[in-house]
């Protein structure tokens, strides 16, 4: 893999990620021998690279306590630096705790004291729960909150907070004022955590987000107060498909900001970067959180697996979402990373195997264990791995096979989400259908890749890639069109599914079907569900039939030269079939 990376933050591609967990044993208590028996510790399991962690999280709500933190803040790097641990300084950037009624109080001072945080020994934060608001320089916490435009009222996001809006110039001069003091403790990173829009589909309706959005698309929102659902969730409706890719441009628009703002004080500092759900529409959609758009200003990008599950059962489904990230760590030159919550060694080996198979660094914490009990966890990975770096540092892939990753079909296309308050993790339209193929190729053990939108707009792989899927992959601009063209034409090899090229990449419908030449075949119409799918006596797939009802089916006519594998049961459409194109062919699942 290339690197892009300034030669001060090349250590990311031989780190060996830990938590640096901190309370207020550290903030009150702790003194510099032991700050430096914390770092010793951490080093003698191999960690060299620390993300601070801990029940500080929440920055905003201990905006008191700024000072005494930042001086803590200090003390850990020194130590660390010492011991030769980088440092990365982790926080959520917008999130404040709001609780309402009483079971929501006991539930954040319950949470609060779970962190080992002494509640008496802060009173600043006490009293911004008891007031509900707090003046900082002259500027109420009031003020910057996002709006729920249905209701024109304070918008509410999770962990029973009320978000500040990125949009919003006060919490930037504030916000960036701080990020300058955390800098001059001697970070060797940045990672500001929980910029998006809450609540999902609809904030921001402040002020500062009405105007912005109108100046740079356009387009208004509707009024405060109305939850319009000609608007809201109306993915046909060209305004709100403008509203949603505004939104994930605002994100952008922060991380470049904090990139920028670094770089303007002299500094280059690591950004690691995550997502725990990019490849469906919950955050990406949902929330204007999108890591698809932000090449260039991250120097890792990884995948939080945050529930006990994936590595038990839904390692698959991880491991698609994973592949993802190598997708855009490879266009970076970054190198790729996955975060587990494992709770023993047997788990931690499987989690950093996984990692490793998908050439990934590896992150793994566990907030349940004290110190000595996460390093006895994580010694034997990373120290087998700090013994035999060249088997890990920038790994090259040798696939064949590349999936196509639609960004844009998730954000801009959907054929069952029932509406903005539905939106789900995974998406039939887009997500799911992705990573089926993903997961069947791995437990096929067949090597593959992810590849990203720009990578097929741009040919990228193409002297390498035998075959390239496309699965129900709606959205396509015309220079993605044109490139599959020319490697089918070149003698690659194409599977495509369902709707695929139906969409531009501005999720407005076509008018002709783009890829009637390339599959051998012209459209007709589409059907909401589809009836069992039989085999023909010209089919090449060594099975029977097929039940596949819950998605779209797309009628096709097919050209003379195009040979029918499997017919849609009762009226003899054709479900698969098989066209060579140039020196290269086409299997289209309808």
């Amino acid at each position: 893999m290339q690197n892009l990376l300034p030669e001060k933050v090349m250590w990311v591609w031989d780190a060996r990620w830990g938590s640096y967990w901190f309370s207020d044993e550290e903030l009150f208590r702790f003194k510099d021998k032991d700050f430096d028996r914390k770092a010793e510790a951490l080093a003698k399991t191999g960690i060299n690279a620390v993300i601070t962690f801990g029940g500080f999280h929440f920055r905003w709500i201990f905006v008191d306590d700024w000072p005494q933190l930042l001086l803590l803040l200090k003390k850990i790097c020194k130590s660390c630096h010492s011991h030769g641990i980088k440092v990365v300084e982790h926080h959520s950037a917008s999130g404040v705790f709001h609780p309402q009624g009483a079971k929501e109080w006991e539930h954040i001072l319950s949470s609060v004291r779970q962190d080992e945080i002494e509640l008496d020994r802060h009173p600043g934060f006490l009293q911004i729960l008891n007031d509900g608001d707090k003046e900082y320089k002259g500027v109420k916490f009031s003020s910057m909150r996002q709006i729920d435009p249905r209701t024109g009222l304070f918008a509410r996001g999770g962990y029973l907070a009320f978000p500040l809006c990125h949009n919003n110039p006060d919490w930037q001069r504030l916000y960036f004022e701080h990020l300058k003091d955390i800098y001059a403790c001697d970070v060797d990173g940045i990672m500001t955590d929980d910029v998006g829009f809450w609540v999902r589909d609809y904030s921001c309706a402040c002020l500062h987000c009405r105007e912005k959005f109108k100046k740079d698309t356009g387009y208004e929102m509707p009024p405060a107060g109305l939850d319009d659902k000609e608007f809201y969730g109306n993915l046909e409706n060209r305004s709100y498909q403008a509203w949603v890719l505004w939104r994930i441009e605002c994100h952008k628009e922060h991380q470049e900001r904090v990139f920028t703002h670094f770089r303007g004080l002299g500094l280059e500092l690591a950004r690691p970067i995550y997502n725990s759900s990019n490849t469906n529409s919950y955050a990406s959609r949902g929330m204007g959180v999108s890591l698809d758009n932000l090449e260039g200003y991250y120097s890792t990008v990884f995948t939080e697996v945050n529930a006990v599950e994936p590595q038990a059962h839904c390692w698959l489904r991880i491991g698609a979402e994973s592949k993802q990230r190598n997708a855009l760590a490879s266009r970076a030159g970054v190198p790729p990373m996955c975060l587990f919550y494992p709770h023993n060694k047997e788990e931690n080996l499987f989690c950093w195997a996984m990692t490793k198979s998908w050439g990934q660094r590896y992150w793994a914490t566990n907030w349940k264990q004290n110190l000595s009990e996460e390093a006895e966890m994580l010694r034997q990975a990373f120290n087998f791995e700090s013994s035999y770096p060249q088997l890990y540092t920038r790994p090259e892939t040798l696939a064949e096979v590349g999936v196509l990753y639609s960004a844009h079909t998730v954000w801009l296309h959907s054929d069952n989400d029932e509406g903005p308050d539905c939106i789900r993790m995974s998406d039939p339209a887009s997500t799911d259908c992705w990573a089926g193929w993903c997961e069947m190729l791995m437990l096929a053990n067949i090597p593959f890749d992810v590849i990203v939108e720009k990578d097929l707009e741009e040919g990228r792989g193409f002297e390498r890639l035998r075959l390239i899927i496309l699965p129900n992959t709606v959205c396509l601009s015309d220079k993605q069109i044109d490139a599959l063209k020319m490697f089918v034409r070149n003698g690659g090899r194409v599977i495509i599914s369902h709707q695929s090229g139906m969409k531009d990449d501005t999720g407005a419908w076509r008018e002709e079907y783009p890829l009637s030449e390339m599959i051998g075949a012209d459209y007709d119409k589409t059907l909401d569900s589809s009836p069992e799918w039989t085999t023909t006596d010209d089919c090449k797939l060594d099975i029977k039939g097929c039940r596949h009802t819950g998605a779209p089916v797309v009628h096709f006519v097919p050209d003379h030269d195009t040979a029918i594998w499997m017919e849609l049961k009762g009226d003899s459409w054709p479900a698969v079939f098989y066209h060579k194109f140039g020196k290269g062919s086409v299997i289209t699942f309808v």
